[in-house]
């Protein structure tokens, strides 16, 4: 199946609440596993006009042998570590034991389940967020996902032997799991996205969306207690190493209410070339990949002529901590 994007986003997204926030991934400490999950892309998309959410998974078979087919359990679970829903995922492909098997992707990228790395589930509820929404079963109301807790289901290999086990998380568990804080260092896969919360400013933004592939992304912004002209925020893309390696700019011109949302949600290409598996942009020192782009704010034009500039404005070279 054939992914659509950009559809209907401004119905979509105007109404993302202010704590949206997307999953972690991690892996199951309760339930023995073949299979260790390295890392996650999280992303949003539409089929046939229902909204999804995508999960694209990096991982590592620890086998004896090659496999040739990988099933992940996924538990989707709250903020508290309960399980809400259990999702399954099959990947096909060659896992060579110890090496880190990516979430790939097509190229151009316009369909990121060609391998089954990554995995779509229906998006529950009336808008999109960065949060993955999901509908426990006999419960009315949409649940947010905090985090999905991985294991192995099945591995078959090359050889003709499997790994197969039913102990697997079941709707109602309550797993081991606990929220750690956003690294700056994000060793592999595609870009995780963030919005900054290191600094005190007169707006804010609310919730920053991706949408199918890595550079796609819409945001949505909240004014503080001053009418305004012009906002602007920065795109701070870090490297593997978590320090800033370059910076977009995206704006919005209007005139914007104090303390209210400001329009609808602003979509922008972040800048850079899209492999599959890794995001890159060029430097002066080359191709470099990166690991977490941060939506920071950098100006603010009001009314009344005054104007609110970030003290701090990301440069390249600096700590991409800062900003989180």
């Amino acid at each position: 199946m054939r992914l659509l994007l950009g559809v209907a986003t401004a119905m979509l997204l105007a109404a993302g609440p202010a704590s949206a926030t997307p999953p972690v991934l991690v892996n199951d400490a309760s339930h023995a596993s073949s299979v260790t999950v390295t890392d996650a892309f999280f992303s949003h998309g539409s089929e046939y006009g229902v909204p999804i959410d995508i999960v694209c998974v990096g991982f590592m078979q620890n086998g004896p042998n090659t496999a040739k087919q990988v099933g992940l359990s996924l538990a989707y679970v709250d903020a508290n570590g309960v399980v809400i829903g259990v999702e399954l995922l099959y990947a096909h492909g060659t896992f060579r034991s110890g090496l880190r098997a990516g979430g790939s992707m097509a190229r151009p990228v316009d369909n990121p389940f060609n391998n089954g790395n990554c995995h779509k589930s229906i998006h529950e509820g009336r808008d999109i967020t960065s949060s993955f929404m999901y509908r426990p079963r006999g419960v009315r109301d949409a649940v947010a996902v905090a985090g999905i807790v991985a294991s192995a289901r099945e591995v078959l290999y090359e050889d003709g032997s499997a790994f197969r086990t039913d102990d697997v998380p079941k709707t109602g568990d309550k797993l081991p799991f606990a929220i750690p804080p956003p690294a700056a260092r994000v060793p592999f896969g595609g870009p995780l996205y963030s919005v900054s919360t290191g600094v005190t400013v007169p707006f804010a933004v609310r919730d920053l969306v991706t949408y199918g592939n890595h550079g796609d992304i819409c945001y949505t912004l909240q004014n503080g207690a001053k009418e305004a002209l012009l906002v602007r925020i920065a795109l701070v893309k870090l490297g593997r190493d978590g320090n800033v390696v370059d910076v977009d700019e995206s704006h919005s011109a209007g005139r914007f209410a104090s303390n209210a949302p400001m329009g609808s949600e602003i979509c922008s290409r972040v800048k850079g070339r899209d492999a599959g598996d890794e995001f890159f942009v060029e430097t002066d020192a080359g191709r470099v990949a990166v690991g977490r782009v941060i939506a920071v704010p950098l100006r603010e034009e009001f009314v009344d002529g005054t104007v609110w500039d970030n003290p701090h404005p990301p440069r390249a070279g600096e700590s991409g901590g800062t900003f989180l």
